[in-house]
């Protein structure tokens, strides 16, 4: 426990945690490396899952952490690896390829850790489909409380990982907020993830579905009341076209043109296959490239109905099937990087290696199934 910066809960009798404010600085990071050190020495093949770290220490402890220990933080990398499979399933969904990822245009409002975490993994993607680092990042424009991000801005008012994503290229004097971004990138793809509430005005939804067949806009911020927007307002702005998906559920939209069935962009699609992937292999890290197998697989896991729905995320009624499959990629992706230490029992040349590698997994997935006890009276 390091602390709390929350007044009220300091000042709650009732409030169980250390009574102190939050460690900061140099002490805080030592903090951490020393339980980090602590975990690895007491359990050196662990598997630590950072969450709901703020995006000033996020950054640095995964990049110090993640090259020497089993760990990702998942509102970073999970989200990413989510919001990446997403993306995916809406190319399928438009009739493109996964590989056309690298054309598209990405606004994302938001800035922080979770979507820092988005846009590096889709960037991390397209470069996989061919471009370089730099060709990638031209593909991005991000906006925060104070607008678009651009090199105008002053060094030391710039968060972490936000540089990487500073455009030169706005027209001089124009607005930096999302509208007139809008107009002038005419954006595939519009991302949320502010967790301030409805930012995308129906001027914006409706100019999105204007500049596109399907729009892809994914309002990702939770719980609802901070949406970026609601389902109703994304599919009669666009006509029912918008390729849509939130970060918390939506109800069905029924409007005259039908009925229209909103996704959920949930990271529990993604970190519970990483992560018994990982362990499973005993990997010795986990690689961007593990993470971007997760994608993947991920999108493809939608049944034939759920693409017919125009879905682009599985039932979360099958995540257990979804996170077997999620895990034999992260698996497949370990072994071929050579960071997979434990590999699985040796089959014959005739046999699925596929297959082989999912029944290995099995193995290790716990099933909440109880021996039934029942009462016998003694005579």
């Amino acid at each position: 426990d390091v602390g709390t910066d929350n007044k009220a809960l300091l000042e709650d009798s009732n409030y169980m945690g250390l009574n102190a404010q939050r460690v900061k600085g140099d002490a805080y990071f030592e903090f951490v490396d020393e339980f980090l050190f602590a975990v690895k020495q007491r359990w050196p093949q662990a598997l630590v899952q950072f969450e709901d770290f703020s995006t000033d220490v996020a950054y640095p402890i995964l990049h110090s952490a993640r090259r020497r220990q089993l760990c990702f933080n998942d509102d970073i990398q999970g989200t990413g690896s989510v919001v990446l499979a997403g993306i995916y399933a809406a190319l399928r969904q438009q009739g493109l390829e996964m590989s056309e990822l690298k054309n598209q245009r990405v606004v994302c409002v938001g800035a922080g850790s979770a979507g820092l975490g988005v846009c590096f993994a889709l960037m991390h993607g397209m470069v996989a489909e061919g471009l370089s680092t730099k060709e990638a990042l031209q593909r991005f424009w991000l906006l925060d409380d104070k607008g678009l991000l651009t090199k105008e801005r002053s060094p030391h008012t710039l968060g972490i990982g936000q540089e990487q994503f500073l455009r030169d290229d706005h027209p001089a004097g124009a607005s930096l907020e999302l509208e007139a971004v809008v107009e002038h990138v005419k954006p595939t793809v519009l991302l949320g993830l502010a967790g301030v509430g409805p930012l995308f005005s129906e001027d914006v939804l409706q100019r999105m579905g204007e500049l596109n067949d399907r729009p892809i806009i994914f309002p990702l911020s939770n719980p609802t009341d901070r949406a970026e927007c609601t389902a109703e307002q994304a599919y009669r702005l666009t006509e029912g076209r918008v390729i849509f998906s939130s970060g918390s559920p939506f109800a069905p939209v029924v409007l005259p043109s039908g009925t229209y069935y909103p996704s959920q962009g949930n990271n529990l699609f993604c970190f519970p296959g990483v992560g018994l992937g990982s362990t499973v292999c005993k990997a010795k890290r986990i690689s961007i490239s593990m993470f971007a197998a997760a994608s993947k697989e991920l999108a493809n896991c939608l049944t034939e109905e759920e693409v017919a729905m125009g879905r682009i995320y599985p039932a979360v009624e099958n995540i257990r099937y979804v996170s077997k499959r999620v895990a034999v990629a992260v698996i497949q992706m370990a072994i071929k990087q050579g960071l997979a230490t434990e590999h699985p029992p040796e089959s014959a040349e005739d046999v699925d290696r596929d297959a082989t590698i999912a029944e290995w997994v099995e193995e290790f997935m716990w099933a909440p199934e109880y021996t039934q006890y029942v009462f016998r009276e003694e005579k």
